[in-house]
């Protein structure tokens, strides 16, 4: 069940970065209800693995 939810996030987030949507931090960890721990943990991975076009932006 631990692998289909780390799949479900990393679709997710790579699903909103193609349609331009920003996502963050905090809009991760709302959507799936995940410590900001998981969250890091998810979006170091993304950018790892998959090398997403992704930017950091301190708004």
């Amino acid at each position: 069940m631990g692998n289909f939810l780390i799949i479900e996030r990393l679709k997710w987030f790579g699903h909103q970065i193609r349609c331009n949507r920003c996502p963050n931090a905090s809009t991760l960890s709302d959507r799936f209800e995940i410590s900001s721990k998981n969250t890091r943990h998810t979006i170091t991975f993304k950018r790892g693995r998959y090398d997403p076009p992704m930017e950091y932006h301190a708004c």
